[in-house]
Formats: structure tokens, C-alpha cells, sequence
């Protein structure tokens, strides 16, 4: 549970049983999956292994997400259908059970930047959201608030944490 312990992840997992909203940003998903087992895989989590030229990669790119069809979720409201989000080797989710891809990448979703291999994030969410207990998880593939120059996205950001007030 990196640096925070047994005991601060237990914290955490009651936290959010207990109706709190738990945000995470980037690799912090992977926390969140196995520590609260949520339904939701990052499909690029195995990428550290295997020969490298056969493996996703993305040091930095622009890529377009699609929010058409998955609303009614608070954390999309005032988003429009399309938005373009800044990904640095960060994550993209399938989801099953009571997960909702809030955000999902359209075929050929690379905007700006390089990417290898961007046809496996087709169709994969890169927004997910997770009923646990009495409260939710909110997992960010990507980085929402990068060097405060990602304006599209901090809606979806202020929106997550503004679903924590009471």
C-alpha cells in the first residue's frame, strides 16, 4: 500500500465503505483496484514486461476521449462529448460489474505526440467510475491537472472532488 501502510490502507477501504468519495489520479488506480478489488483492469498494467518493441508506448502524447453516451455521473456535468487529455505512460481500464467508463478512447485516439500501438486503447475507458459500499471511486487514467496546463480536463477534476462535499 506504498507509503501509507496496513493501517492507512484499511483507513482508506473504510473510508470509502462508509460513503466517502475516494479520487485517483494515475497510477494511484492500481491501489484502488487491488486494495478495494474493483472490477476494472488497467490493460496496459503488464507493459513492464515482454520485449519492448511489442509494448504500448506513450511518454507523453495529447489523445481524444469520448463522454458522449455515459452520462449522469456528477463528475461529467458542464463536460462536453469530446475532450482531449494528456497521458504519460498512464492507464486505460476495461471495466465490468457495477464500473462505468465515464470516458472512453475512440479508434485512432492520438491527437498530438507519438504513440505506439494507440489501437489497443480503442475502446477502453480512460474515466471510470465504482459504486464500493456506501461510496465511490473515481479513477483517473490520465493526468487531469498536468503542470496546471490541461484546462480541458479540470472540470472532470473539480467535479470528482466536489462529489465528496455532503
Amino acid at each position: 500500500a506504498g507509503g501509507m501502510g496496513e493501517s492507512g490502507a484499511n483507513a482508506v477501504s473504510e473510508f470509502v465503505r462508509g460513503g466517502g468519495t475516494l479520487v485517483c489520479l494515475d497510477g494511484s488506480s492500481s491501489f484502488a483496484i487491488s486494495r478495494l478489488n474493483l472490477p476494472v483492469v488497467n490493460v496496459l498494467g503488464g507493459e513492464a514486461s515482454g520485449p519492448q518493441v511489442s509494448r504500448f508506448y506513450a511518454p507523453g502524447s495529447i489523445f481524444g476521449v469520448a463522454l458522449g453516451g455515459v452520462r449522469g455521473s456528477p463528475v461529467t456535468v458542464g463536460v462536453p462529448d469530446s475532450l482531449q487529455i494528456y497521458f504519460e505512460n498512464s492507464a486505460a481500464f476495461s471495466v465490468s460489474g457495477t464500473a462505468r467508463a465515464l470516458a472512453t478512447y475512440p479508434a485512432e485516439p492520438l491527437r498530438s505526440g507519438y504513440a505506439r500501438f494507440q489501437e489497443r486503447l480503442e475502446g477502453k475507458a480512460a474515466l471510470v467510475e465504482v459504486p464500493v459500499g456506501s461510496g465511490r471511486v473515481i479513477l483517473f487514467g490520465f493526468r487531469p491537472q498536468f503542470r496546471g496546463q490541461t484546462h480541458g480536463t479540470f472540470k472532470l477534476l473539480f467535479n470528482a472532488v466536489l462529489l465528496a462535499a455532503p
